[in-house]
This record gives structure tokens, C-alpha cells and sequence, in this order.
């Protein structure tokens, strides 16, 4: 039985990919693979396998937008050179920068005009290396659009997505006080792929455990039928809707409802022969 417990947690709580800490120690994860960060930069907490999953979710919403910021400068030239150059990844080591505690004010400071520069760099080389076909000025101009809208445009998505769904009860509350353009975001091909990986994730957590086949296919069932992955974006996206205490405990009791409800659902399967 302990077990059973142990799997319940943990197929639960990995997939929670809007929980500040893992979402952060994910992203330093990636920027450590990819070279960008010094392999002993500290992190919020020990990286997890189910980083594989968070990352495709991050990197298309930051992708996709830049595409979109930038679609007035039909440059392949442009695009080519910025995705050589890895700016999305500085675009990502800047948030993880501009939120840092772990740091002094004054190493903050330093690695984030570090970062910057890095980032001005590219932007720069690339107006050089496509002259014919790109000004300066209109880069830089589309560079600071996209740097100011990131972080409302993945509340924005993440909020959506559970209130679509039928999880968080928002009433009446607006998800999109930035007041960012929501008409050319696509939040859905990236939470699809997303919710792909989750189950990809806890199918290999099972299989892991030396758990028959049988006893797999019950868990998933429950597993999509308690809407667990949903409800695990939830958790995370309640802490960022402005909403009343009233409110936000009416839905948080509802969330533990749905986790209950899959817990003994997951028990049955594992009680049955």
C-alpha cells in the first residue's frame, strides 16, 4: 500500500508545471544544457525528469510570440540569424535573472547587464549580417514589445486553459488585465504537446514500478478522467488570478476534491486481481 501512495504523489505533483520553483529550476535546467548558464548556478529546487515536459510548453509560448511580434519583418535572413544565436534562451535567462533572491542586488544587477548585453549583441549582429533587408531601429522597437508582454501572455494561456475546462470558477473575473492581444495567441498547440508529455511521463513513472500493463491502462483512465493534468495546471494558475479568499478557497477545496476522487480511483485499480 505504501506504494500505491508513493506513485499517487508522485505522478501528481510532477506534472504541476506551473508551480513557480520547478518551472524556474526547469528553465535553468535547459540553460545549463544549452551553455548559457555556469553548471553551478544555484537553483530553487532539485531538478526533476518531469523538466522534459515543461520545457516544450515554455519554448513554443516564447517562440510562437516572438514569431508573431516580429511577423511585420519578413526577413528569413533575420529569423535565421536569431535562432542561430540562441536569443530566445537569453530571453529566458533574463526573466530568471529579473526574479532572482538567491542573489545580492548587486550580482543581480551584474548578470543582468551581462544578459542584456548578450542579448543587444544579437540583436545588433543580426541587423548587420541582414542590412538589406532590416533596419536597427524597427528590431530593437519589436525586442522591447515582446519583452513586456511574455509573462502576461503565459498567465494569460495557463488561465484560460483551466477556466475552459472547467476547473477554476473565475466568474466574471477578467484573466487579461495586461489587456494584451489575445486575438493572435495560440495557447492550445502548446498545452496539447504539454498534456502528451504528462501522460508520457506517468506511463514511464508506472512502468518504473514494475506495474502490470493492466493496472497501467486503469491508472491512466482515472487519470483522464479526474482530469489530473488540468487540475494540475490549476494549482499553479490560481496564484496568479486576483480573486477574492472566498473565492480562491472554493476553488482550491475543489481542486483536493478532484485529487481524492483520483486517489481512490487510482487505489481501486492497484486493489484489484
Amino acid at each position: 500500500m505504501k506504494g500505491v501512495y508513493f506513485i499517487i504523489f508522485l505522478c501528481f505533483f510532477k506534472v504541476a508545471i506551473s508551480e513557480k520553483d520547478v518551472k524556474e529550476t526547469c528553465i535553468i535546467q535547459y540553460l545549463k544544457e544549452q551553455g548559457r548558464l555556469d553548471e553551478d548556478f544555484p537553483s530553487p529546487t532539485k531538478a526533476v525528469e518531469s523538466c522534459a515536459m515543461i520545457i516544450p510548453f515554455i519554448l513554443p509560448i516564447m517562440k510562437d510570440r516572438f514569431a508573431t511580434k516580429m511577423s511585420e519583418i519578413t526577413s528569413e535572413c533575420f529569423s535565421t540569424q536569431l535562432k542561430t544565436d540562441g536569443l530566445v534562451d537569453y530571453l529566458m535567462k533574463e526573466e530568471i535573472f529579473e526574479n532572482l533572491t538567491e542573489f545580492s542586488a548587486q550580482e543581480v544587477k551584474k548578470e543582468l547587464a551581462d544578459t542584456r548585453q548578450m542579448i543587444e549583441g544579437i540583436l545588433n549582429y543580426a541587423a548587420e549580417v541582414c542590412e538589406s533587408e532590416i533596419s536597427n531601429k524597427v528590431i530593437h522597437d519589436k525586442y522591447l514589445i515582446i519583452k513586456n508582454e511574455t509573462r502576461a501572455i503565459t498567465r494569460y494561456c495557463l488561465s484560460k486553459f483551466v477556466i475552459d475546462a472547467g476547473i477554476i470558477d473565475a466568474g466574471n473575473l477578467d484573466i487579461n488585465p495586461s489587456n494584451i492581444d489575445t486575438t493572435k495567441i495560440e495557447c492550445e498547440s502548446g498545452l496539447n504537446a504539454v498534456r502528451i508529455n504528462a501522460e508520457k511521463l506517468v506511463k514511464k513513472e508506472y512502468k518504473e514500478q514494475n506495474i502490470p500493463q493492466r493496472r497501467i491502462n486503469c491508472a491512466l483512465r482515472e487519470y483522464r478522467r479526474n482530469k489530473m493534468f488540468e487540475n494540475s495546471i490549476a494549482m499553479g494558475a490560481l496564484q496568479n488570478l486576483d480573486m477574492s479568499p472566498e473565492i480562491k478557497k472554493r476553488n482550491e477545496e475543489n481542486i483536493q476534491a478532484n485529487v481524492e476522487s483520483f486517489s481512490r480511483g487510482i487505489i481501486g485499480c492497484f486493489m484489484r486481481k
